[in-house]
């Protein structure tokens, strides 16, 4: 049998290639990177093989002259359909908005974060940047680029031309799989007009820039096949396609399947290679060829994404809409972000703001009540520093004298405290009511309980429970310290801990928090963040600690953290509004709207052609490869016969595993889109141009025959496309037509035709009102737009709470902590009814238990407790009516006891006199 690579030197391509040849295979072994088929193996049981290159397959994927006339022709066609009114809209699309944003955050240097790898956005910036776009767009307010300074046509240009560069990519790799020009062109062209294509690469979206990287990679795996193994060329393109495989995981995090893919197909032919009796020492070579595949296809693709990821850091060294999202030791590596030291013992009367370890959300409260449920106050997971974090650590009973007038003492393992709510008084509370989003029966409801005067219940009660300390001279392991340990906060009555995960509240859209018995224990760490107390002043040598700042190294690993975990949140939340089952994605049942304005909408659509052609391909690979297990088996058929079979059968099968790598994540999946399959759309389209090329003689035998049957399909591939091009492009179309293209408006892709006008008429009368918006007439920008945006250089004042429990920064340059009495007093008035008992009863009611002797002169003199204006008293009417029945006091007898005795000891501390009174 001859083979492809044995061609002789007068034929043209496959095309011609497909007759029977009787040559033995003894004589002519076959080449192990593309001679082995798919899956069966050799076609020929005995057949040797080798591991060098045949020269004449060299040299019959050399380009020709007409091969270089259909790459011209090639690219002028595509620009065409990729640059036709580019510009159409100038409006903010889709992603563009996204993007845009992230190119702003780079300018200013204030950190992002995304649950895509950075790559895409960086490159955009550094275009951006290179064409003086100052960075002062704002995504947030404006919707069209008509008056602004900002380059989106250019941006949109950029975009396109990495398309076109992928119709060339796809032309010279179906050739390097020893195609013919003529099919080669057909596999380009529905590249060129698969209409889901056209609509990325005319965009600012993150689609252009990984489709370009995946269609190089796979033109570097298709060159690397038919380089020696472990010569010089074979590194070369192997360290090239590494580096590629890098920037596509670096754009996208599906970039993965692909490297998956490599991986699979090189183990194949790894395996193969055993089969080379010639080659000496073939143990210590395959070791080596093991050893560099898996240094250039997955070592330097992880090194590539870590080191993207450091610069994108590094790029980004201020406090911006990502820094909740990270660590508090992270956080402390922005130049912009206060880590003032704060004092480490935690104790009874202190005041402090928890913190989630496994999301970073702060424990927060706010004057809102849960809408269903025990329809009590919120307690929520808020992701930034604000006053409604911090929490007044009580003791277990509030009769138990003033913490604040007592010698401090610091909260050891095992203590029972109470957390008081600062700015509403309630106290952090659990009961026997489901959490409010996550149901399950071992998920409690958490909530902020109480009222002005009200003392409590059990339910109030939490215990603490020291999981680590980190080690510092002169601490005790056991004491409950800020920055350094980590609590979980049992609830006694419950037997659940305090815990949090990335659910969302409805509406106001912060973490859940509720009360578990059960569930991952990290997500029930937290530590203390902030921790004052009026005592500490009093207490010498106290120690005092702050963040640490991270390693880059350590940075980059949280990163990566953060965005797998993000990508997985969103996985979840996705919208079903263009989703639906992943297995029907193949089939084409969806599109997806990204712009709908002036009686026009651009609608990610594929082209019906393209995809059924696709499909069906597909469909008559996997039944000839069914008919020729059961003729091999059965001995129907010799299959040796057929030229080119063999190296037919590899190029598919591969470009079917690489689309099956990337169709697989999917297949179960309910809230798939159709943009997710455009990587696994391109493989499919490559397998099925080189079975078209090899099936296309068996069916029609005559070349000329072939060739016309290339001109139908390529002429309906662009009809379609033509037909469908107003979706592609944004421009008019009449509603009649749009139900004629929707098949009778049987709602197959949703193409809401509704949008579009009746008749010419409408469109003339509608036009003519709106000339200037729809004929793009633009303003000058305002002057102040052609101004660089400020780099972040200094300390951002960002909210009161970071000032209020920092170190005094008076002449007297003390250590004492901020007067939260002078602090309440001083935004009391800027905060509607907050802090009502200390605005209205200060210390006579003593609720939050600051000590009288810490009011200022200026206070003015309060008024009788009963003469409460009629604001205060409707809350306070309010409060009580939330009041309900105290908890069952049945509970095991270790806890009773232990809480009788402290309750005791308190009791008896508060008969004794106070130092002050002494």
């Amino acid at each position: 049998m001859s083979h492809v690579n044995e061609s002789s030197p007068t034929e043209k391509g496959p095309l011609e290639e497909h007759e029977p040849d009787n040559a033995t295979h003894q004589a002519h072994p076959a080449y192990v990177a593309t001679g082995t088929g798919f899956l069966l193996g050799l076609w020929k049981p005995g057949q040797t093989l080798t591991t060098d290159v045949p020269q004449t397959l060299r040299d019959q994927v050399s380009l020709s002259a007409e091969d270089f006339i259909s790459l011209v022709v090639l690219t002028v066609i595509t620009l065409i359909a990729r640059l036709w009114n580019i510009s159409n809209p100038p409006e903010v699309v889709h992603e563009e908005a996204i993007i845009g944003s992230r190119i702003n955050n780079y300018m200013t240097g204030r950190f992002f974060y995304d649950a895509q790898p950075p790559l895409v956005p960086m490159i955009y910036y550094y275009v951006a940047n290179s064409l003086g776009y100052p960075g002062q767009f704002d995504f947030s307010r404006f919707n069209s680029y008509i008056g602004h300074v900002y380059p989106y046509f250019e941006l949109r240009l950029f975009s396109a031309l990495l398309g076109v560069a992928v119709v060339i990519l796809t032309f010279l790799t179906l050739k390097l799989t020893g195609m013919g020009r003529r099919s080669a062109t057909v596999g380009a062209i529905m590249v060129a007009f698969e209409s889901s294509f056209v609509i990325q690469h005319r965009y600012i979206f993150a689609e252009p820039v990984s489709l370009f990287f995946l269609a190089v990679a796979v033109y570097l795996w298709k060159l690397l096949e038919l380089q020696q193994p472990l010569g010089l060329k074979w590194h070369a393109v192997a360290s090239l396609l590494g580096l590629t495989l890098g920037a596509l995981v670096s754009s996208k995090t599906e970039g993965w399947y692909t490297v998956i893919g490599v991986f699979l197909a090189s183990s194949y032919q790894l395996w193969w290679s055993f089969g080379d009796i010639k080659q000496r020492f073939p143990f210590v070579r395959f070791t080596f060829n093991a050893g560099f595949r898996a240094f250039y296809f997955y070592f330097i693709p992880y090194l590539f994404l870590a080191i993207t990821t450091a610069v994108h850091l590094n790029m980004l060294p201020g406090t911006g809409e990502g820094t909740p999202f990270v660590s508090g030791q992270f956080q402390s590596s922005f130049i912009n972000f206060p880590n003032e030291k704060v004092v480490s013992p935690v104790g009874i009367g202190s005041f402090i703001s928890l913190r989630h370890v496994k999301t970073n959300v702060y424990l927060h409260s706010h004057d809102e009540f849960y809408k269903s449920g025990s329809r009590q106050q919120q307690v929520t997971g808020y992701g930034y520093r604000d006053l409604n974090n911090i929490w007044f650590v009580e003791n277990v009973s509030v009769s138990a004298g003033n913490p604040h007038t007592e010698p401090f003492r610091p909260l050891s393992n095992e203590a029972y405290i109470k957390l008081k709510h600062l700015q509403s008084g309630r106290r952090l509370h659990t009961h026997d009511q489901r959490a409010p989003v996550t149901d399950n029966d071992y998920q409690y409801e958490v909530t902020a309980y109480g009222a002005d005067g009200y003392p409590g219940d059990l339910n109030d009660l939490w215990q603490l429970e020291i999981v680590s300390t980190e080690p510092r001279e002169g601490s005790s392991q056991k004491e409950w310290r800020a920055l350094d340990t980590i609590v979980r906060l049992k609830h006694p009555l419950k037997k659940c801990y305090l815990f949090s995960h990335k659910v969302k509240l409805p509406i106001i859209g912060q973490q859940e928090i509720t009360c578990a018995n059960n569930g991952i224990d990290v997500n029930s760490y937290w530590y203390v963040e902030t921790n004052y107390h009026p005592q500490h002043a009093n207490v010498p040598d106290l120690p005092r600690v702050k963040y640490g700042v991270l390693s880059l190294m350590d940075r980059v690993n949280e990163y990566r953290d953060l965005m797998a975990s993000t990508f997985e949140y969103l996985e979840k939340e996705k919208s079903n509004t263009y989703t639906h089952k992943g297995w029907l994605l193949p089939f084409l049942k969806q599109s997806i709207v990204i712009y709908r304005n002036h009686h026009r909408q651009v609608a990610v659509i594929g082209n019906f052609v393209v995809w059924y052609s696709v499909l069906g391909g597909l469909a008559t690979y996997a039944a000839f490869k069914v008919y020729t297990l059961l003729a091999l088996q059965a001995g129907w058929r010799d299959f040796s016969a057929m030229s080119g079979i063999k190296e037919m059968d590899h190029h598919v099968g591969g470009f079917i595993l690489l689309w099956f790598c990337h169709y697989f994540p999917f297949l179960f999946k309910d809230n798939t889109s159709l943009q997710e399959y455009l990587p696994a759309l391109y493989f499919s389209i490559l397998a099925a141009a080189k079975w078209l090329d090899y099936s296309s003689l068996l069916v029609f035998r005559r070349p000329k025959i072939v060739s016309l049957f290339y001109a139908l399909l390529m002429a309906l591939t662009i009809s379609s496309f033509i037909f469908y091009s107003p979706f592609v492009y944004g421009t008019r179309m009449l509603s009649g037509q749009c139900k004629y293209l929707e098949f009778n408006n049987n709602q197959l892709w949703y193409l809401s035709c509704n949008t579009y006008l009746d008749t010419p008429e409408q469109y003339a009368e509608y036009d003519s009102q709106f000339a200037n918006e729809i004929n793009y007439h633009y303003e000058a920008p305002k002057d102040e737009e052609h101004i660089k945006a400020t780099v972040v250089t200094t300390v951002d004042k960002a909210n009161p709470t970071e000032f209020a429990f920092q170190k005094e920064k008076k002449n007297t340059g003390g250590e004492n902590g901020a007067d939260v009495r002078r602090f309440l007093k001083k935004y009391k008035k800027e905060t509607k009814n907050s802090f009502v008992n200390i605005v209205n009863k200060d210390d006579k009611n003593d609720v939050v238990g600051i000590d009288a002797s810490t009011d200022t002169k200026e206070d003015p003199e309060e008024d009788d407790i009963d003469k409460l204006d009629p604001e205060v008293e409707s809350q306070l009417v309010i409060q009580w009516a939330r009041i309900t029945d105290s908890p069952s006091l049945v509970v095991d007898s270790q806890v009773a006891a232990s809480a009788k005795s402290e309750l005791e000891k308190k009791s008896q501390k508060s008969e004794e006199p106070s130092p002050n009174e002494e």
